[in-house]
């Protein structure tokens, strides 16, 4: 059984008044589920500001609790108050890595976890100092229980390197150690780090510069302590659109990334110093795709709001059918003093993204060639008061006797996996392809034993 997007160039054809469109995520009513710990009815003067946050959420099994691994800076400093492009770090500046806990993602604790000391005393929740932008990992995976978690992160103390450290609680950080030492790898954004299902390597996703231009690059891990040489694999199109840092994810053999996207370039845009967040894609993890360019996944809010400013992304939690996307949503812009503090948005696993007419209702997509197995052919789409139409079409683009769209029965309403039914009975095992002809819907995946036939030699 696989399960292609529609969105995905892999399966789309061509198409005729579509346009692609990111889902449309729910954000929760309580939001901001926590904020910055000086804030706070239950002050945590050590928490003077959360800033971009960049946060490491997921479900614990082994603690039977959500975890939450934020960036902070710490007082005495407040955080670099500015509000222009000459970004200066105080000298007496210090960051850590904090931590929260929630047992239904909803009410966050912060314990004291006596581990490090900090203003005269350990009873405070932060996990390690000097370090900011932490990828944290939960590796199911790994055999040695002493290094169960894996964190890697900037070490500000510098010479300014990458280093990592393990643990067997999530919580005693162990053997801290430099792992990379590269100039053009400033590490100052969210390190993002995951174990590739596939190969079991670990990639880590972190920022880099092109031309004064932020992008993303990727490296390769065997061990966790020595990575490849970094490779670009996302930029942005100019100053205005630059990607700040990526979270990633997997899902349906895709890798999923949450490009934080910097505008910059231009300061009459109403979006000017905002950061807010694009669905990537890619099928190898190393060649990447914007969904939907210029539309973002999660936006920021309305003038005024909570997130207003900047949304800094943690790959999502997942219930099976739902996605629990955990954010940092500043209420100020990204160079400007704000408050920062922990969002959630949810949406369903398979609406991350779709195709929808472009302007009027309709609109018709064509698969590209493909082949058939025995099981049932399904569609996820919602056509409430609409219809979606289909037929399968030979090499020459003609409808199939007894499979064109007349022959099919339609689908009407919202469905996860309606089959694809023809008076003509089950489809024909040989290449073909499928045509919709779609009124009022939006199309999102196609699954099945489905196997693309590229025209293009492999």
């Amino acid at each position: 059984m696989k399960t292609y997007w529609f969105f995905d160039t892999a399966l789309k054809r061509s198409t005729s008044g579509a346009k692609t469109v990111p889902g449309a995520l729910k954000k929760d009513a309580r939001n901001p589920l926590f904020s910055d710990g000086a804030r706070e009815k239950e002050a945590r003067p050590w928490e003077t500001q959360i800033g971009n946050g960049y946060p490491n959420v997921f479900f614990d099994p082994s603690i039977g609790r959500y975890r939450c691994y934020y960036t902070c800076f710490l007082a005495p400093d407040n955080g670099p108050k500015r509000k222009s492009q000459e970004y200066r770090v105080k000298e007496d500046r210090i960051t850590g890595i904090v931590y929260a806990e929630s047992e239904d993602g909803i009410r966050w604790t912060k314990p004291a976890l006596d581990v490090v000391e900090y203003g005269g005393s350990a009873r405070n929740n932060i996990v390690a100092l000097n370090t900011h932008g932490a990828g944290v990992l939960l590796d199911e995976a790994e055999k040695d229980p002493g290094r169960r978690y894996k964190i890697i992160s900037r070490d500000d103390r510098g010479p300014l390197n990458i280093h990592a450290a393990f643990s067997a609680d999530g919580i005693h950080f162990h053997g801290w150690t430099p792992v990379i030492d590269d100039p053009a790898l400033p590490g100052d954004t969210h390190n993002f780090v995951i174990r590739d299902r596939d190969s079991g390597k670990y990639l880590l996703f972190t920022r880099t510069f092109k031309r004064e231009m932020r992008a993303e690059c990727r490296l390769e891990s065997d061990d966790f302590l020595r990575w490849t040489n970094p490779r670009t694999v996302l930029g942005g199109l100019d100053a205005d659109d630059q990607v700040y840092g990526m979270p990633v994810f997997q899902q349906d053999g895709l890798f999923w990334g949450l490009a934080e996207i910097f505008h910059t370039g231009d300061a009459s845009l109403s979006h000017y110093d905002h950061v807010e967040i694009e669905l990537c894609y890619s099928g190898d993890g190393i060649f990447w795709q914007r969904v939907a360019p210029g539309e973002p996944f999660l936006p920021n809010g309305a003038e005024g709001a909570y997130d207003f400013g900047t949304c800094y992304a943690s790959a999502p939690v997942s219930d099976g059918k739902e996605y629990r996307f955990y954010y940092m949503g500043g209420s100020g812009t990204h160079y400007d003093l704000k408050e920062t503090g922990l969002c959630l948005a949810t949406i369903r696993k398979n609406r991350l993204a779709g195709v929808a007419p472009r302007q009027d209702d309709g609109f018709t997509y064509q698969t590209r060639r493909m082949t058939f197995g025995a099981s049932e052919i399904t569609l996820c789409a919602d056509a409430d008061g609409g219809e979606i139409c289909y037929e399968i079409l030979d090499g020459s683009g003609d409808a199939i006797p007894g499979f064109s769209r007349e022959d099919c029965f339609p689908i009407v309403g919202a469905c996860d996996d309606a089959s694809l039914r023809w008076r003509g009975g089950a489809p024909p095992a040989g290449p073909c392809m499928l045509k919709f002809y779609c009124r009022n819907a939006i199309l999102y995946t196609l699954s099945g034993e489905i196997n693309l036939n590229p025209a293009h030699p492999l």
